[in-house]
């Protein structure tokens, strides 16, 4: 009789610390969900921190996106507000936030990897944040009735950003504001040169045959193939023929000035 007492009560015991264990895992979940959504229902937008902790950290993003950047990972660094602007995975020129590639993957669910998908709630903290010009800290998400900025949005608010048509031509820029912007380099890397093209790196980019022809610069394949036909489409990036390019008019037009500021040194060819 006292053996099944004792069994009694070490069952109860073991089922109550169970239970604590569940509601304690439960309610953490449930604790995310409403901080995520009182930032996103908040009079400020997400900043880099609560990305960085509700999504990056929370989906493993930073165990691949992070120093040395390589062809495994994309050459996209997520670890700080600046290296994720300089890796080209989102915008501060104005671009919709639907556009961004950081948006795109993961709302197609193709990021992350090894990990679940993203949640309907995080991917809108995401567009929140990217369609506030993806701000180092909080700031205010609508100015005084007056439309003058608010004292706290003025702090807050980051310096004026650098946009392709403002950017200086060199390739440092032509990689931030379009190869990566545009991901070429998952086809046309180091190790799969597509089409015998690769944008990994300045010199690469040069030595690959008729990207850049400064005998006919027009003909180009590097401005060839993102020129804009009159339905708005181009070859590259792929898409579906007859969808609209993501390359812009202005990013036409920095290709075509980077080709112009290339010389030539007999066979060499020198870009800035």
């Amino acid at each position: 009789m006292k053996a099944i007492v004792k069994f009694l009560i070490l069952s109860l015991l073991l089922s109550s610390c169970l239970f604590k264990e569940t509601s304690k895992l439960n309610f953490s979940t449930d604790n995310s969900k409403r901080d995520v959504k009182s930032i996103i229902d908040s009079d400020k937008s997400p900043s880099f921190k609560e990305i960085e902790s509700f999504v990056f950290e929370k989906h493993k993003c930073l165990n691949c996106h992070k120093p040395p950047l390589n062809n495994e990972n994309g050459f996209l660094d997520l670890t700080t507000h600046k290296a994720m602007i300089d890796s080209g995975v989102v915008a501060l020129d104005g671009s919709k936030s639907e556009d961004t590639s950081m948006y795109k993957e993961l709302k197609s669910g193709s990021m992350p990897i090894g990990s679940p998908a993203i949640s309907k709630l995080e991917l809108e903290l995401v567009n929140q944040y990217i369609k506030a010009g993806s701000p180092l800290l909080a700031k205010v998400k609508s100015s005084n009735n007056d439309g003058v900025p608010s004292e706290e949005e003025s702090e807050n608010q980051p310096e004026v950003p650098i946009t392709v048509e403002t950017a200086e031509v060199n390739f440092d820029n032509l990689n931030k504001f379009i190869i990566k912007k545009h991901n070429c380099t998952k086809c046309h890397n180091d190790r799969r040169a597509k089409a015998g093209v690769n944008l990994a790196s300045k010199e690469a980019m040069i030595n690959s045959e008729y990207v850049i022809d400064l005998d006919t610069p027009e003909e180009s394949s590097l401005l060839t193939s993102i020129s804009l036909y009159p339905d708005g489409t181009s070859d590259m990036p792929p898409l579906d023929w007859g969808e609209p390019s993501p390359v812009t008019p202005q990013e036409v037009e920095f290709v075509k000035k980077f080709i112009q500021a290339c010389r030539k040194n007999g066979e060499t060819i020198n870009c800035p």
